[in-house]
């Protein structure tokens, strides 16, 4: 055989593979691209009629009390408007949005051994926040020690029409998935989003009225890819958490697995204020106006400690600010169209 030929054959295959790749990444880029534009058509079918309030954390490791490397940053934003249902009636609703990420990109990223970048997108009905639509996106690579995990999905929860429609868009694998393990146990929990904002609260208040919840009775969590339950205590008395440069009095409560969750699950722990106490702490007034416009019993995550087999997850808050409306953006693909990128 000709050896010239044998090199044009070799650069030919050679060639084709690195199309492949190149072909390959442009096709995971335009899935990603339309599944940025599914998240981008639910703020376009979203009609904001309020400024959101956005809560900036910082997420730390800790270990035996010590604070020992930032993690990340998170951001929640939350907007009450108005949201178009299939019937094409505009509801009362709420738009809150949680995003978190370790901010590393590029050659950094390829280097760290943790990269994460989360962002949920969820639409309640007001004011007894029924979730209607819930889309998380879901990016992570981690490396540590024996542990790799590499995670690149969409997954879209839509219940406007009563029954949970579900999609898994994985990235990694080019699939979609609409099989979903206790999905009647989801859609449930979505209906009791208020309920629960409304023991914390009471529990807040103190108010013996509102606040009878059986702790025995488990609150249904959908964490780690699987739904848990949980078993809630309340705390009587209030702590002083430090936050925003003051020390804001905040209840306390604890989620522990339920004897039920089989081994699954992580303790949890949180501190929380009412919206206006801590908008009053704030002393922005545009932000004390939009509390006491809003649902009595809104409440603020000041600090969170998520359990690990060693030490714990701390987030807390750092910033609360008033944000103007948003400018409508331009016309594009209309929420619950699935995005390409599987088969």
């Amino acid at each position: 055989m000709n050896p010239c030929r044998c090199k044009r054959l070799s650069w030919t295959g050679r060639s084709r593979a690195v199309l492949a790749v190149i072909l390959a990444a442009l096709a995971a880029g335009a899935a990603r691209g339309a599944e940025d534009e599914y998240t981008a058509g639910v703020h376009r079918r979203f009609q904001p009629e309020k400024p959101a309030v956005r809560m900036d954390y910082s997420v730390a490791y800790r270990l035996l009390g010590l604070e020992l490397k930032q993690l990340a940053d998170a951001q929640v934003t939350a907007v009450e408007g108005r949201w178009p249902g299939p019937d094409g009636a505009a509801r009362p609703a709420c738009l809150v949005e949680f995003v978190l990420s370790t901010g590393a990109e590029g050659a950094e990223a390829q280097r760290g051994m943790v990269q994460i970048y989360n962002r949920i997108t969820a639409v309640l009905t007001m004011p007894d926040l029924n979730a209607v639509l819930f889309v998380k996106r879901s990016k992570q690579r981690i490396s540590l020690l024996c542990r790799r995990k590499f995670l690149d999905n969409l997954e879209i929860y839509n219940v406007e029409t009563g029954a949970l429609d579900y999609a898994c868009h994985d990235y990694l694998f080019n699939t979609v998935s609409t099989n979903l393990v206790g999905a009647a146990d989801l859609a449930r929990q979505g209906r009791e989003v208020s309920r629960f904002l409304k023991i914390l609260h009471a529990n807040y208040h103190n108010d013996q009225s509102l606040a009878a919840f059986d702790p025995e009775t488990p609150v249904y969590i959908y964490t780690e890819g699987d739904l848990v339950p949980f078993r809630l205590n309340f705390s009587r008395e209030r702590d002083a958490v430090p936050a925003l440069g003051a020390e804001i009095p905040a209840m306390y409560f604890a989620a522990r697995p339920h004897r039920d969750a089989r081994g699954r699950g992580r303790n949890f722990d949180m501190w929380a204020a009412s919206f206006l106490d801590v908008s009053l702490k704030s002393e922005q007034s545009d932000l004390i106006s939009l509390a006491r416009s809003s649902l009595p019993w809104s409440m603020v995550p000041l600090r969170t400690d998520l359990g690990l087999p060693l030490g714990a997850i701390r987030c807390f808050l750092t910033g609360i600010r008033a944000v103007p409306l948003p400018e409508r953006p331009a016309a594009g693909l209309h929420a619950g169209a699935p995005p390409p990128g599987g088969t």
